[in-house]
């Protein structure tokens, strides 16, 4: 959005030069959640794919992909709702079952401009207050996807399980700026 403010834009003098001339700028960010798979750390199938977490889990009876989720970052969704399969079997998870934490962020800023005809027909001074993250809002990253080592079958879920540890955003960022343009 960018918004020329009409106040004081008419006015002479010093309230004129002072208060004239604003404009506002805001860039909002809403987005929802990414979709994530959980998954087992070792190869619990025992098929011949190595990498770690391609294996997933079962689902527990009672518990479905919105209920698992807990939405706090310490634990954002319940490792106690899965299980392990069978050995040599896959689990009846399905892949991106499961919806990560969305993200919403505002960034606003003011702007002066103060047009400088001795530099040119585009020549001016610009002042910028700039905001990124006005809000201070936290945008959490996708929680710890993996469930279970997959060491052995009674195994308890890992204590990691659906932990964030990272954000996606820094937090609130202020920074003020004079440009010359000639």
């Amino acid at each position: 959005m960018v918004w020329d403010l009409p106040f004081f834009r008419e006015r002479k003098g010093l309230v004129g030069a002072l208060l004239g001339g604003w404009g506002m700028r805001s860039i909002v960010i809403l987005q929802s959640g990414n979709p994530f798979t959980v998954g087992i750390q070792n190869n619990w199938s025992r098929n011949l794919n190595r990498r770690p977490g391609i294996d997933r889990p079962n689902l527990r009876p009672g518990f479905t992909a919105e209920r698992i989720i807990l939405g706090r970052p310490e634990r954002y969704f319940d490792p106690n709702g899965f299980e392990l399969p069978e050995p040599g079997t896959y689990g009846n998870m399905g892949r991106n079952v499961l919806i990560g934490p969305g993200m919403a962020t505002v960034d606003w800023s003011m702007v002066k401009c103060v047009p400088i005809p001795q530099l040119g027909e585009s020549g001016g001074l610009q002042l910028r207050f700039e905001f990124f993250n006005l809000l201070n809002r936290a945008n959490f990253n996708l929680p710890q996807r993996i469930v279970f080592a997959g060491a052995e079958p009674r195994e308890v879920p890992l204590g990691s399980a659906g932990v964030i540890t990272s954000t996606t955003t820094p937090g609130r960022q202020i920074q003020f700026a004079l440009r010359l343009s000639w």
